[in-house]
């Protein structure tokens, strides 16, 4: 026997086709780093007294259920624009003119959907492998959608789901999921900049640049569960979206900025405690560019950037002790402001292609059989 690597694994995301929803077209692949499927069937013990020693009269499946999770680095045109789109929900896009050095490129904006609506999504996670092809996790909406961005490491994100229990698709042929040939190279941690200005909802990026920031994380949660209708297929579910949340954390060397007394006291210089919370406008920010193929001497612009321009901060503590550096430690999550409205979050992206909401551009061949 010949035992085969994890390496074949593949994982492919694309909207859900309104036409032919029992076709799977996923709009890229990605190139993932961890896929979890987390599928769960559920089973009630059927008891009962039979004058016997036992009650245990079988077991009868009472729900089928599944939350994939995929992590990946931060991939521009490979997956990085559709989680963003997945979790929020609205996308406006613009084209940029060449400029000088750079081509042309375009610009997403992708924010909260006010109206709560999410897009339905499906997931194809499979082994090359002609003995176990593709499993197929439909009507997929996104739960939690986390970025984790550090000064040395390259910034990474998991992507959570709420989806049917996944079908299992046809085993005939081996799989070749498709990338293009001139794809940027994911981002690295060297092209962050991370920006805070307290009580202000705009940022000043000649001002209001952090200094050392060593680890950070932002999690936008749609508090997605799974429950069961009457006359629903076993197997499937309806998805409740509930309220939204962005939330998240950061971690600085101390730089000569006393943030925990800014914090208490809504002052750099203050004194004594505030009872008003401190809120400001953050900013995290990665600027690349890579080599445009087709226009020699042209380079094409990256942007990924995250806006949350009235965050709260909840905690800010520093080190009090201990034989390493003097860090601190800074909570935060981001709410409505009435008397200037704006989304609690906003995520701009900035590549060569345009992305695409509409009808999805990849066929698949590991549909069903008879779909």
């Amino acid at each position: 026997m010949v035992s085969k690597s994890n390496a074949l694994h593949f994982a492919g995301i694309g909207l859900k086709d309104t036409e032919h929803p029992d076709y799977t077209y996923p709009g890229v692949f990605v190139k993932f780093t961890e896929f979890s499927g987390n599928k769960e069937i559920e089973s009630e013990v059927d008891e009962g007294h039979t004058g016997r020693r036992t009650l245990n009269l079988g077991e009868a499946r009472s729900k089928a259920s599944a939350s994939p999770e995929i992590s990946d680095r931060f991939r521009l045109n490979q997956g990085l624009e559709d989680f963003c789109y997945h979790a929020l929900g609205a996308m406006s896009e613009t084209s940029v003119a060449a400029s000088g050095s750079n081509s042309a490129s375009f610009k997403q904006e992708i924010t909260p959907n006010i109206a709560s609506n999410l897009p339905e999504v499906h997931i194809l996670h499979g082994f090359n492998d002609d003995t176990q092809g593709c499993r197929i996790y439909k009507n997929g909406i996104s739960s939690e959608l986390s970025f984790t961005m550090n000064s040395e490491d390259a910034p990474t994100l998991k992507a959570s789901y709420i989806t049917d229990y996944p079908e299992f698709g046809d085993d005939s042929s081996v799989i070749s999921p498709t990338f293009g040939a001139y794809l940027p190279k994911a981002l690295k941690s060297g092209s962050l900049s991370v920006f805070f200005a307290p009580k202000s909802n705009v940022i000043d990026e000649a001002n209001d640049r952090i200094d050392c920031l060593t680890d950070s994380e932002v999690t936008i949660n749609n508090n997605t569960e799974a429950s069961i209708c009457a006359g629903v297929e076993f197997g499937e579910s309806n998805k409740d979206i509930k309220n939204l949340e962005v939330s998240g954390s950061m971690t600085l060397r101390y730089a000569g900025k006393d943030i925990e007394r800014l914090f208490a006291t809504n002052e750099y210089d203050g004194v004594k405690v505030s009872e008003d919370s401190l809120q400001g406008a953050l900013r995290w920010k990665y600027v690349a560019q890579y080599a445009d193929p087709a226009n020699a001497g042209k380079v094409i612009p990256l942007l990924f950037q995250i806006d949350i321009p009235n965050a709260t901060i909840t905690n800010a503590e520093s080190s009090e002790s201990g034989d390493d550096t003097k860090t601190i430690s800074i909570e935060f999550n981001s709410s409505e402001d009435l008397a200037n409205v704006a989304d609690i979050i906003k995520i701009t992206t900035q590549s060569a292609m345009q992305f695409k909401t509409g009808d999805n551009v990849t066929a698949h061949v590991c549909t069903n059989a008879g779909n």
